[in-house]
């Protein structure tokens, strides 16, 4: 991956506004014809997943990463996590640096997973419910239940431990 605009070369092309999460593009002095038609406008598109992504020098970056350059002044060190999931809400303060592991974290139970709570799904050959958690790429087994409710509640134990504030258990 290349490495993005630094935050003077960002901010010179766009605004951003840490309490909307908006980028509006800036008007250029050397490119009339762009400042007529773009300067004032929304910046970027909502692409797949959920992001907005912004076209910046010849490059498509991610809005929540170009806003932590904006904030924070630097690029950040491995991945950005928005706090309440909705992944084109770039407010500064939806936005923290995050380990993979961490952001994964917080996440909700994917559509696929039948027993509708996080890492709990029905163990067949037990009759049981069977627990599990993910850790920097490793598998932990919780242990099996007889309720769900059970299952469910030693993942959010273990959620609460190994990762504290980005721990979502629903």
């Amino acid at each position: 991956m290349n490495a993005y605009p630094s935050a003077a070369e960002i901010d010179r092309l766009l605004s951003y506004d840490p309490n909307t999460g908006e980028f509006r593009w800036k008007a250029r002095p050397d490119d009339a014809a762009f400042t007529t038609r773009r300067a004032g406008t929304v910046a970027g598109r909502l692409i797949g997943y959920g992001y907005i992504q912004i076209r910046v020098m010849y490059q498509y970056c991610m809005a929540h990463r170009l806003a932590w350059i904006l904030t924070h002044g630097v690029e950040p060190e491995g991945d950005i996590d928005h706090i309440n999931l909705n992944r084109a809400d770039n407010r500064a303060v939806n936005l923290r640096q995050c380990t993979r592991s961490q952001n994964k974290a917080n996440t909700v139970a994917p559509v696929t997973n039948s027993s509708g709570a996080k890492g709990v799904n029905w163990f067949a050959k037990a009759g049981k419910w069977r627990a599990r958690i993910k850790v920097n790429g490793k598998e932990h087994h919780l242990g099996l239940f007889a309720e769900k409710s059970d299952a469910m509640a030693a993942y959010a134990k273990a959620a609460a431990l190994h990762f504290g504030q980005f721990a979502r258990a629903a």
